[in-house]
């Protein structure tokens, strides 16, 4: 079983801010001050648009838009992914009192924000957005492990993707999606059976499903790509 999340109050907050989503690197600290660490290993946000047209990376000049339209497998295979942040490939997760916040050019009004939380009837993490309107919460999860945009309905605008975790004894691991643009989640979920993984590889995002165990995980049963298909998160193998 991953390692469990360390619960220790760390003071860091990192924050990646944009104007018109011209990213200026920094870590942000509680006392306002502020440092030129970045969050981000491999400078992967940087690369949200390198290569990727409007967020996919797929053809969207109007040649493209003349053909046939593409399946959603056809969608998301193409599709091309950008790490946000990633706790669960780190050994030493999740710790608490960490956030994360960034501007993405897809949604420029918008400032994405990842938190923990705890309070006296449950702990947790949670993805919020805010915008000159306010600030409105997306999803939370007992542990949102990690964040991928990555346009999965071929509609130009990234949605986000998370690896999550759900219970304290018995912890299951799921997928969530979350369509900003329609205001839409989706869930990949299958209690005490299954685990659900996501990964990127070469600015593509996978997942990786594993029977379900309380031990560490070694070696995943099926690797595929989600899907989203009638409305549902689909998981679909890979050859």
């Amino acid at each position: 079983m991953k390692k469990s999340i360390v619960l220790a109050m760390v003071i860091l907050c990192v924050s990646v801010v944009a104007s018109s989503c011209s990213f200026s690197k920094g870590t942000r600290n509680t006392d306002g001050t502020s440092s030129d660490t970045f969050s981000s290993e491999d400078g992967s946000v940087d690369k949200l648009n390198e290569g990727a047209g409007s967020g996919s990376g797929r053809d969207i000049s109007p040649e493209a838009s003349s053909r046939v339209p593409m399946t959603p497998e056809e969608i998301a295979s193409l599709a091309y992914a950008v790490r946000w942040f990633d706790y669960y490939s780190r050994e030493k997760g999740i710790e608490w009192g960490l956030e994360e916040e960034i501007c993405i050019e897809e949604f420029p009004d918008v400032l994405f924000q990842w938190s923990t939380f705890s309070d006296a009837e449950e702990f947790g993490s949670k993805i919020t957005a805010t915008t000159d309107q306010g600030t409105e919460e997306l999803y939370r999860e007992s542990a949102i492990l990690s964040v991928y945009f990555c346009d999965l309905t071929g509609d130009g605008k990234p949605e986000l993707c998370s690896t999550a975790s759900f219970g304290s004894g018995v912890v299951d691991y799921h997928i969530i999606v979350y369509d900003y643009a329609q205001k839409t989640s989706y869930i990949l979920m299958d209690r005490m059976q299954y685990d659900y993984i996501l990964r990127s590889d070469q600015g593509k995002l996978y997942i990786d499903k594993y029977a379900y165990s309380v031990f560490e995980k070694e070696t995943p049963v099926e690797t595929g790509i989600p899907v989203i298909k009638d409305g549902q998160l689909l998981f679909v193998p890979i050859a």
